[in-house]
């Protein structure tokens, strides 16, 4: 369920330059992340109907034979109600869409970069968010927990 990049020519990603900590996770922050239509002093856009694509660098903390990504997602003002939200099935094996020819395993160690590809549905409200990205090994070890704010959008 891969989204047409050419959907996004118009917007430069940029990597941020300070990175939230999670508040579901505890795991540590990634090297940097990079998120398509995202200033890194503001918050992101999110458009209803299109996917969240990111880039996500982190150095594993263990030896690595699988990957699984979690995301929880807070919606409103206050950013005050919590769910989980479902990864698409073709995403849920985090090794599948490491970038940069790393597959799994991979040793303790290793800088590896993973591709965040999250549709946003055209039922969520148009309001404010955060979407928190956990990595977990198969020995269910965070590799690395990620905070994106930003705004839900109408698809124009």
């Amino acid at each position: 369920m891969e989204v047409i990049l050419t959907l996004f020519l118009a917007f430069i990603p940029l990597a941020f330059s300070v990175l939230q900590p999670c508040t579901v996770d505890k795991g540590p922050l990634p090297k940097s992340v990079t998120i398509v239509n995202c200033d890194n002093n503001e918050d992101c856009d999110f458009v209803r109907g299109k996917s969240v694509i990111g880039d996500f660098e982190f150095v594993a903390l263990t030896d690595i034979t699988s990957l699984t990504p979690f995301v929880y997602m807070t919606l409103g003002k206050n950013r005050m109600t919590k769910a989980d939200t479902d990864i698409p099935f073709d995403r849920i094996l985090g090794c599948d869409w490491l970038l940069e020819g790393y597959s799994c395993p991979v040793t303790k160690g290793k800088t590896l970069k993973w591709r965040l590809n999250l549709p946003i549905s055209s039922m969520e409200t148009i309001t404010q968010a955060t979407i928190e990205i956990a990595m977990r090994s198969q020995d269910n070890t965070t590799q690395f927990c990620a905070q994106i704010w930003g705004n839900v959008y109408p698809l124009k």
